[in-house]
């Protein structure tokens, strides 16, 4: 399948610009529930057409499936742009 825009809601968060950088890091967090298979969900270019809901640091709670079974999965977005979005499963505990 492919990506469904219904599936994903955001939960919140919020933008910060450092003044002294200038740069934007947005802290959001969003829920995906989808019927794909987690290698599905995780193929390059699978939320592209979602770039302007998810920037760069957007941590998505994902759950899907895995060889049949739901699954849950966290990912964090680590680049966003028009041309495409990069996620990463987060595995690193805090701490």
């Amino acid at each position: 399948m492919a990506y469904d825009a219904k599936g994903l809601q955001r939960q919140g968060g919020h933008g910060v610009t450092a003044a002294s950088t200038g740069i934007d890091t947005a802290f959001i967090k969003a829920s995906y529930i989808t019927p794909d298979e987690a290698a599905t969900v995780e193929t390059a270019g699978y939320f592209n057409s979602a770039w302007e809901r998810l920037p760069k640091n957007t941590i998505i709670e994902a759950v899907m499936v895995a060889n049949g079974t739901p699954v849950h999965k966290t990912y964090i977005v680590t680049a966003s742009s028009a041309s495409a979005v990069t996620i990463a499963v987060q595995a690193v505990s805090a701490g």
